[in-house]
């Protein structure tokens, strides 16, 4: 497995830009990590028309989209790391290397990784290989957001072996499991980068006060951050906290491999299914 390293981003978010070099000092610390202040998610929606036929229109599809800040992406990035390499070889004892092809990078004869194109003709020469049989696409709807933090707990506990999640991975833990998030554009409106304007034709509008270009990298500083995002006297705080027991925030780094270590058991069961020809695709339209 390659050696982990730090990537900070510069897209606006409430906390400073740091070098790749403090952000890895930091992430690879357990001690600094259990005492880091996690910020809140910033959030959004993503959405989509899906295929419909011609001359019809296509339900439409959100999803929460949720970006952490730098730093604490870094931390996210770092831990997911940490969890590959036991997540790997639990894969590679159960005999699912080949199964669950969802967020891993599983490499090609030729060289380099197969992608979607790949994973969907194995699976159609699969299916012709069995001759008369059915096969089956499932969804699950909002699966990230469905996720049972103490059963999280455990998969993750299992993964690293131990009975009881060390104080920097709790702390991880609870960050991308009782997280907190505030809606970009509050978050862009409550410093004045956002707001109501009048365009050339004078009428009132919502709009960006300035160009994308120009909003700061760090949205505030801390002083305004807890006077404007989190509390204030004269305004009520933006920050909402996911506490309903379930769930976490896709978009994160750490995210994904959860959401796969998650369905291990899952991915047991259908391999021990009698007769199954199994090909996982947890995507926006399959498992």
């Amino acid at each position: 497995m390659k050696a982990w390293t730090a990537s900070v981003k510069r897209y606006p978010h409430f906390d400073p830009v740091i070098t790749e070099a403090e952000a890895t000092a930091i992430a690879t610390d357990p001690d600094r990590v259990r005492l880091n202040t996690f910020y809140p998610f910033l959030r959004y929606d993503e959405g989509w028309n899906a295929y419909a036929e011609k001359g019809k229109s296509g339900k439409r599809k959100d999803r929460p989209i949720r970006f952490a800040a730098r730093l604490d992406s870094c931390i996210f990035s770092y831990y997911r790391y940490l969890l590959s390499a036991p997540y790997e070889a639990r894969l590679q004892a159960e005999g699912l290397t080949e199964a669950v092809i969802a967020y891993r990078r599983i490499a090609k004869v030729s060289g380099g990784g197969q992608s979607n194109i790949d994973f969907a003709l194995s699976a159609v020469e699969g299916i012709r290989s069995q001759g008369n049989c059915c096969s089956i696409a499932l969804d699950t709807s909002s699966f990230f957001e469905t996720l049972d933090h103490e059963r999280l707990r455990d998969v993750w506990a299992e993964l690293l072996g131990v009975p009881r999640l060390p104080a920097d991975h709790f702390k991880v833990f609870q960050a991308i499991t009782r997280y907190a998030h505030v809606d970009v554009i509050q978050a862009y409106t409550r410093p004045g980068f956002y707001g109501d304007k009048t365009d050339r034709h004078g009428k009132v509008r919502p709009g960006y006060l300035r160009p994308k270009k120009d909003i700061p990298v760090q949205l505030c500083d801390g002083r305004t951050f807890q006077a404007k995002i989190a509390r204030s006297a004269t305004q009520p705080s933006i920050t909402e906290v996911n506490k309903c027991g379930k769930g976490v925030p896709q978009g994160a780094p750490l995210s994904d491999l959860l959401a796969n270590a998650y369905l291990l058991e899952f991915d047991k069961y259908l391999r021990d299914g009698k007769g199954l020809v199994i090909k996982e695709e947890k995507s926006a339209i399959h498992r």
